[in-house]
């Protein structure tokens, strides 16, 4: 071992330093927004039963009740049986290690039905784990290794090399735990083909070693298989009519049926979610789908360009939750503040689906046969705004509490953080507010570059009720201006008197770096492919 030990090690360096070249245009900008996560101090994982896992393993139909569609398209008896006989059979530094890292994974992805896992987990023995609010992950990934360990399996069954005798042991003893598991594990729901699957798997194998076929063996098994797919998983996922997007939506009736609309939107629903993924054989897929679909606010900036909180992005920002939460508080239970200065109008989130419907609905939404129907908010601001004032903080939890304070003044300041705090500018509630004299004129606006004209009467702050990310960039008629957070989760800039010609781009140096590395790291390999292609050559040119 201590000999070997650098021809064991170089390797696997190598490879782990060209795999982070290689992800480093989407590693470095990652790291950069995984600091404004919600998720960057931590956050609890979900807890499933030990039945759920190991009814995935062996089964397709899973009870849509228990909360498992995870798994509907993982299990198989064949295969765990075949895993089995791969595991007992492993031989090798190869097939060691492969059936090692497949065990830990699958260790990882059970969570707290793995023994010892709450101590990994609460001291962080595995980078990164803390950050996770499912560990099924780590067991996707591990049943990459569960296929390559039950190849192992049939290696194992078709060695004609190895004792007859041994190899029907291995069948058995592989076959048997499956069924015992199955039999404790069976649901009204799992279809008969699985058992039907393994017996085949198991006769072709005894079939197979009993008359000197071996050869034979691995075709057969496929072939078993192949069948397995087609019989279980063709149907396994409920498919929607091709022109369901198109048909007019929610928003589509109530929004863009309107020239010129824009809208944001704010997703609270829950149980859209949970249709929209519902399994085929599900009561709930056939006659929920469609109309889920119709009204899942978080995919409209999508399907029809519409801006949510929330966008669409797996990594929700820590702002973005507490907007929406903050939403939430504001149109179930209301608010002291006057409209248009609560923070559901600041952000212009003029849709929301509540799972109900607001007191102010709209009839028209109120008939609408949307699962998550629409409340309409008329107080929603536009996209950009103008600030005169402005009041500092310096995180956005204390930009949390300042919305939360009971203001009923109509006229406030620009929330904006990240700068020292002076005094509070906003003059008393009966004082009436000087009107602003201000002009803004966007020329070109789109997700990730905006051009504005503001005309002013004062310095002041414009207010884009969009996501801030590190990597926003401004210029203010050519200068380099600071992007600010501002208003909990949209971004701000410092303007002056009279003309103000603003470009906001979002350009994270983080993605140029990374780009970079990555194609750095591309060049780096070509040049070792082709060196060890030229070597090659030499040496058979050599040789002859």
């Amino acid at each position: 071992m201590a000999a070997r030990l650098r021809s064991l090690v170089a390797p696997g360096v190598v490879a782990v330093v060209f795999t982070l070249g290689l992800c480093a245009a989407q590693l470095l900008p990652m790291f950069e927004l995984a600091s404004e996560s919600y998720r960057a101090a931590g956050v609890d994982y979900v807890r499933f039963a030990p039945q759920t896992f190991l009814r995935g393993l062996l089964f397709a139909d899973i009870v849509p009740e228990e909360l498992t569609p995870n798994f509907t398209l993982l299990g198989s008896m064949a295969v765990s049986m075949l895993f089995l006989s791969g595991a007992l059979a492993a031989r090798g530094a190869r097939a060691l290690g492969m059936l090692l890292a497949t065990l830990f994974l699958c260790y990882l992805g059970f969570g707290a039905q793995a023994p010892g896992f709450e101590f990994i987990h609460r001291h962080g023995l595995v980078p990164g784990m803390r950050y996770f609010r499912l560990m099924t992950p780590y067991f996707y990934i591990g049943v990459v290794g569960v296929c390559v360990v039950a190849a192992l399996g049939v290696e194992a069954w078709a060695d004609a090399r190895a004792n007859a005798r041994r190899r029907l042991a291995l069948i058995a003893c592989s076959a048997v735990p499956v069924l015992a598991g199955a039999v404790v594990l069976h649901t009204a729901q799992v279809h008969w083909w699985h058992y039907a699957s393994l017996a085949l798997c198991v006769l072709c194998g005894g079939a197979a070693i009993a008359t000197g076929r071996e050869a034979l063996l691995p075709v057969a098994l496929l072939a078993v298989l192949a069948v397995e797919v087609c019989v279980l998983r063709a149907g396994a996922i409920y498919f929607a009519p091709a022109d369901l997007m198109a048909r007019p939506g929610v928003l589509q009736r109530t929004c863009f049926a309107r020239a010129g609309c824009t809208a944001t939107t704010a997703d609270l629903s829950i149980n859209t979610v949970a249709v929209s993924f519902a399994h085929a054989r599900s009561r709930e897929a056939p006659l929920g789908l469609p109309r889920a679909v119709a009204s899942f606010s978080p995919m409209t900036n999508m399907l029809w360009d519409v801006r949510a909180i929330g966008g669409a992005m797996a990594l929700q920002l820590e702002r973005s939750k507490l907007a929406t939460d903050l939403v939430r508080e504001e149109m179930l239970q209301g608010s002291a503040r006057a409209p248009g200065a609560r923070i559901t109008d600041i952000l212009g989130v003029r849709y929301l689906t509540l799972g109900g419907f607001a007191p102010a609905a709209d009839a028209a939404l109120r008939s609408s046969e949307a699962l998550a129907p629409l409340s309409e908010n008329p107080a929603a601001r536009g996209r950009f705004q103008y600030y005169r004032d402005a009041v500092f903080v310096d995180s956005a939890a204390a930009a949390l509490a300042r919305f939360r304070r009971a203001e009923p003044c109509a006229s406030l300041p620009i929330v904006i953080e990240g700068m020292p705090p002076p005094q509070d500018p906003r003059p008393g509630c009966d004082a009436a507010p000087a009107p602003d004299a201000f002009r803004i004129e966007s020329r070109s606006a789109t997700a990730a570059d905006m051009r504005l004209e503001v005309h002013t009467d004062a310095p002041g702050w414009l207010f884009v009720a969009d996501s801030w990310y590190p990597g926003w960039r401004a210029r203010v008629n050519g200068e380099d201006r600071t992007v600010y957070p501002a208003q909990l989760t949209g971004k701000a800039v410092r303007l002056d008197a009279g003309l103000n010609r603003v470009r906001l781009r979002y350009a994270p140096l983080s993605f140029r770096i990374g780009a970079y590395i990555s194609l750095a790291t591309v060049l780096a390999f070509a040049l070792i492919a082709l060196r060890a292609r030229l070597r090659r050559g030499n040496v058979q040119e050599a040789t002859a």
